[in-house]
C-alpha cells in the first residue's frame, strides 16, 4: 500500500509540472530578451553619455522589429546619437518620454543578434533610476502596441549620488601647565672672628609662578574636490555638423562608444566632445588648462582634437608614439626618439583593416605641463572600441604589463592587434583574438 501511495504522489506532482510548463510558455510564448545600461552609476546635475544594449534571446520563437526605453521621471535633455544593430536600417523614433528604436525594412533582429543605442541626458538628484525596456515584435506605426517580450532579469537601471563637496576638520590644542617651581631657602652661616659674633646671612626665596596655556581650538573647513579628470571624445558625423579642432574630421560613433567605456571606470569625470570650447582649444586641440589634471581620450589623431595636439607637437608634449603613414596605403605607429622610428609590426596595409582587423594603442604619459594623459585608439573604430574594451576587461583588471598591481595610470605604451574570430564585426573578449605586437614591457 505505500509502495502504491508513493507512485500516486510522484504521477501527480510529474502531472503538476507539466500542466504548469505551458502556462509558463504561455506567459511568454515568443520569448525573452535582456537589457542592459553602462554606465550603471552617475552624480546629480551631470550630463553624460550611455549606452544601452537589448539582446534577443538565442531560443527565442520571434524576431525584435522595434524597442521602447522609458526614459525615467526627472531626467531631461536626453538625446540619441547613435543607433547600430547586428541587422541594418535600424533607426530612432523618439519623443519627451521614450527612446524608441525600430527597423524601416524587413530587417528584424534574429534569436541571438543585438541592437545597441547611444544617448546623453542629465542627471536628477539623488535616487535609483529605472529604465525601463520594452522589446516588440511589429515595426512601423503599430510597433509600440504589437505583442511583447519578456525581460530576462532586472530592468537596466543607474544609481544617481550626490556626493558632499565641504567637510569640517577640527584641531584642537590641549592645555599645558608649568608647575610652579620654588627655590628653597638657604641660610649661609659665616664666623666672624672680631667681636666674636657670628653673623648670619639669608638669600631670600624665589618663587616661579604658574603659567598655564590656554586651550585654543582651531576651526577650519577642507574643499573635496571630486576629481580633475575629463574625458575626451571626438565629435561625431550626424546631427552635429561642426568645424573641428586641429585640423580633425567626424568621428565615428564607436569612437564614442570607446569612450564611454573608459568614462565607466573613472570617478567623477566630465565627459566633453573635442568640440567645446570651454574644455579644447578650438584652433589647437590642446586641453584647456583648468588645474594640473588627468587627460583621458579616445579616438585618433584623424578624428580627436586633444590627440591630435599631442601628437601633431610630440617633440614637447610627452606623447611617447604617434600614428603615421610610411607609404601610400599603409599604417604604422612611430616611437618618439632622436631620429623617430618606425614600431616593428605594426605597420598595415589599410584595406586590410576593418571589421575583422585592427591595431590599437594604448599609451599613458605626463605631459610638459604636468598632466596625467591616457589615450586609447585604433587606426580604425573598431580598433578603438577593441582598445577600450580590452584595457577595461582585462589590462586594468589584471594590472598593465610594467605594473601588476593595476594601477590604471601606469606610463607605458602597448599595441595590440585585434582578430574578429568570430565574424560579427565587433570585438569580443572571450570569442576574438588579441595579440600584444609591441610595447614598453
Amino acid at each position: 500500500m505505500l509502495g502504491n501511495k508513493i507512485r500516486v504522489s510522484c504521477s501527480m506532482i510529474l502531472m503538476l509540472m507539466m500542466l504548469a510548463l505551458p502556462i509558463a510558455q504561455a506567459e511568454c510564448p515568443h520569448g525573452y530578451f535582456t537589457a542592459e545600461i553602462n554606465l550603471t552609476t552617475g552624480f546629480c546635475d551631470e550630463t553624460e553619455l550611455y549606452i544601452m544594449k537589448i539582446k534577443l534571446d538565442a531560443g527565442a520563437s520571434q524576431e525584435i522589429g522595434s524597442v521602447a526605453i522609458e526614459i525615467p521621471s526627472g531626467w531631461t535633455s536626453t538625446a540619441v546619437l547613435y543607433v547600430f544593430a547586428d541587422q541594418p536600417n535600424w533607426i530612432q523614433d523618439s519623443n519627451s518620454t521614450h527612446i524608441r528604436l525600430k527597423t524601416t525594412g524587413p530587417y528584424r533582429l534574429l534569436p541571438g543578434q543585438s541592437v545597441w543605442v547611444v544617448f546623453s541626458t542629465h542627471s536628477p538628484g539623488a535616487g535609483i533610476y529605472y529604465w525601463t525596456t520594452t522589446a516588440y515584435i511589429a515595426t512601423g506605426n503599430e510597433a509600440w502596441t504589437s505583442s511583447q517580450y519578456c525581460l530576462q532579469g532586472p530592468q537596466p537601471s543607474v544609481t544617481i549620488s550626490c556626493p558632499a563637496c565641504w567637510t569640517t576638520t577640527t584641531d584642537t590644542w590641549t592645555t599645558e601647565t608649568l608647575t610652579s617651581e620654588t627655590l628653597t631657602t638657604e641660610t649661609l652661616t659665616t664666623e666672624t672672628l672680631t667681636s666674636e659674633t657670628l653673623t648670619t646671612e639669608t638669600l631670600t626665596t624665589e618663587t616661579l609662578t604658574s603659567e598655564t596655556l590656554t586651550t585654543e581650538t582651531l576651526m577650519t573647513e577642507t574643499y573635496t574636490a571630486p576629481g580633475a579628470v575629463y574625458v575626451f571624445a571626438g565629435t561625431p558625423l550626424g546631427p552635429i555638423r561642426v568645424t573641428k579642432p586641429a585640423g580633425t574630421v567626424s568621428a565615428a560613433w564607436i569612437d564614442s562608444t570607446a569612450a564611454a567605456v573608459l568614462e565607466g571606470m573613472l570617478a567623477y569625470p566630465k565627459f566633453s566632445f573635442d568640440t567645446d570650447s570651454e574644455y579644447v582649444d578650438q584652433l589647437t586641440g590642446q586641453p584647456v588648462q583648468h588645474s594640473v589634471s588627468v587627460f583621458v581620450a579616445s579616438g585618433g589623431p584623424l578624428v580627436n582634437g586633444p590627440v591630435a595636439y599631442y601628437e601633431q607637437h610630440h617633440e614637447y608634449t610627452g606623447a611617447p608614439v604617434y600614428y603615421g603613414s610610411p607609404e601610400p596605403g599603409y599604417a604604422a605607429f612611430f616611437e618618439v626618439g632622436p631620429s623617430d622610428t618606425e614600431i616593428p609590426l605594426t605597420r598595415v596595409a589599410t584595406n586590410l583593416l576593418g571589421p575583422s582587423l585592427d591595431y590599437f594603442l594604448i599609451e599613458c604619459f605626463t605631459d610638459n605641463l604636468g598632466n596625467t594623459v591616457l589615450i586609447i585608439y585604433g587606426y580604425g573604430g573598431r580598433g578603438t572600441f577593441a582598445g577600450a574594451l580590452y584595457y577595461k576587461e582585462v589590462l586594468h583588471p589584471t594590472g598593465m604589463p610594467s605594473d601588476p598591481g593595476g594601477d590604471m595610470f601606469t606610463p607605458g605604451w602597448w599595441i595590440y592587434r585585434w582578430n574578429d574570430l568570430n565574424g560579427n564585426g565587433l570585438p569580443d573578449i572571450d570569442e576574438d583574438g588579441w595579440a600584444k605586437v609591441a610595447g614598453t614591457s
